[in-house]
């Protein structure tokens, strides 16, 4: 009975075969975590892909982020061109009457087309560069599942590999990437085009003063590139925690006859509490440093 018991929740990571062995279960939680995670296989630093690596599976899109590049950088022209329109309309009402009816006038044109644009092109970008990291999501899920399929099978025995951690890594990984090829990307292509034609409209107007302001965002870069890498470790590390948290439960689930009869309900609810107060923790130390 054991032996099918261990069998039939092998896969999930934990084995209820004696209540012993529940109890050691929990305490390895409860007292030496990291001796658990090294026994067990959490905690291994998984492998870098590059950026130049995942972009190598989208090429097949490349007419689409094209398409979608190009509609990011009409979007981007909008907010400087914007600016402008709006400069040269109030320096229309220190005209004489009759012309300022005319440049007025053509003013709300220039408005009315610029608001036609974005209506266009943003919808645009937004849809192209979304196609790209559909496709991008469907070849990665593709590639994860074909490679798990020809894993051994003691490879799914361990609790690092059970079937909701395979379940998370094909839905919610997979997603995740295609905030590089989506959001990300349409982001990174529009904020250049708006950044490149700001900088050609300042030094225009006054370079003198387009030289000070470029003095200070050196400054604000490197603000944001220290917090950006605070988050991220923090984001990481709760990333970690709560899989942790939610393998306990999904193993617990699964083997709830084996917990009911050993009556270990409170030892296995204590060791998922334990699982999930270091995010807790690690939550409020990123609100703290984040709002600093």
């Amino acid at each position: 009975m054991s032996g099918s018991l261990h069998r039939s929740s092998g896969s999930f990571g934990l084995s209820f075969r004696s209540s012993g062995q529940v109890e050691h279960y929990c305490d390895d939680h409860d007292g030496n975590e990291e001796a658990y995670q090294g026994k067990h296989g959490y905690g291994k630093e998984r492998k870098q892909v590059s950026f130049l690596k995942l972009a190598s599976l989208n090429k097949h899109e490349f007419p689409v982020l094209a398409l979608g590049s190009f509609a990011a950088t009409v979007n981007g022209l909008i907010f400087p061109l914007f600016g402008v329109i709006l400069s040269s309309a109030i320096k229309a009402f220190y005209e004489p009457p009759y012309q300022l009816q005319k440049d007025a006038r053509f003013w709300s044109i220039m408005y009315a087309l610029l608001g036609a644009i974005a209506f266009f092109v943003t919808p645009m970008q937004h849809y192209w560069f979304g196609v790209a990291g559909g496709k991008l999501i469907e070849r990665i899920r593709s590639l994860s599942f074909e490679r798990t399929v020809q894993q051994e099978i003691s490879w799914f025995d361990e609790p690092a590999n059970s079937s909701w951690e395979i379940v998370a890594r094909l839905s919610l990984d997979a997603a995740y990437v295609k905030g590089l090829v989506g959001d990300t990307l349409s982001l990174l292509v529009q904020n250049t085009s708006t950044v490149i034609a700001g900088l050609v409209i300042a030094f225009a107007a006054n370079w003198k003063l387009s030289l000070v302001i470029l003095g200070i965002i050196p400054l604000i870069g490197l603000q944001a590139f220290i917090q950006m890498k605070f988050l991220k470790g923090f984001s990481s590390d709760a990333k970690v925690m709560y899989e942790e948290a939610s393998q306990v439960a999904s193993d617990a689930v699964t083997s709830i006859r084996t917990v009911v009869s050993f009556c270990a309900e409170d030892r296995v609810l204590i060791a998922y509490q334990n699982k999930c107060k270091p995010p807790v923790r690690q939550g409020i130390q990123k609100g703290i440093i984040e709002h600093l």
